[in-house]
């Protein structure tokens, strides 16, 4: 009677071992104002390696702007902060979920840094966020990593969220990850970007050895209680 709960604990830290700890380093945040466009990426993970489409709550189409695709599109967007080609206006509450392709990183993914990028003509330039993240071994579960509230000096801004010194990576074994945009200046500010980067996660070697230690015990275990049940 003993045998299937010690093979459920020991499975328990063989799944344990192989998705890896939802680790999380301490984030900084790095904020930027300026006059002109900020660069964006063409490649990060929000546009290689989405599962499928983000689900959205809210709106991100005020005054006739982009919509949210037009964040991960790679794309600066109008060289004027009132050229609203390539923005979100994103009402207050909103938020925006990306689910991340686990069919390529079985793991998940580890994120190394985030940037999001707001325009704007003053009154609506704010950039109001708080981002979480969902983990392989928990996908229901989303943990605050950071919030943020950022008023330029400029109509262009740029937050970025590195980890903090001694650290590789923001969070580890990531499934998806989420936006959330409450209380934006006067109800509505207006984005231009979501940038995030990262690395497919792969089991640590001591993980792999646990995790071959661990099916072999529960083999060992098998192996014993059907040469018990011969000799009975």
């Amino acid at each position: 009677m003993k045998h299937p709960v010690i093979s459920w604990a020991l499975t328990s830290t063989v799944l344990a071992a192989a998705h890896g700890a939802p680790l999380a380093a301490t984030p900084v945040v790095t904020t930027t104002s300026g006059t002109t466009p900020f660069a964006v990426s063409g490649i990060d993970l929000l546009q290689t390696s989405l599962a499928g489409a983000p689900v959205v709550v809210g709106q991100f189409t005020g005054y006739g702007t982009g919509g949210e695709a037009v964040l991960r599109d790679g794309n600066a967007g109008g060289a004027q902060a009132t050229d609203y080609t390539g923005t979100a206006l994103v009402v207050s509450d909103s938020t925006v979920t990306y689910t991340l392709d686990l069919g390529v990183s079985p793991q998940g993914y580890n994120i190394t840094a985030i940037e999001t990028f707001g325009a704007w003509d003053d009154g609506r330039d704010q950039q109001q966020i708080s981002i979480s993240y969902a983990t392989v071994a928990d996908p229901e579960a989303f943990i605050t990593l950071t919030a943020y509230g950022f008023d330029p000096i400029g109509d262009f801004s740029r937050v970025r969220v590195t980890p903090g010194s001694g650290d590789a990576f923001l969070m580890q074994n990531v499934y998806a990850i989420r936006f959330s945009f409450p209380n934006q200046e006067n109800s509505a500010s207006g984005y231009r970007e979501l940038d995030v980067f990262g690395v497919s996660a792969v089991p640590e070697p001591q993980r792999w050895g646990l995790l071959a230690a661990g099916l072999g015990l529960i083999g060992l275990w098998a192996r014993r209680g059907a040469a018990a049940r011969r000799t009975t």
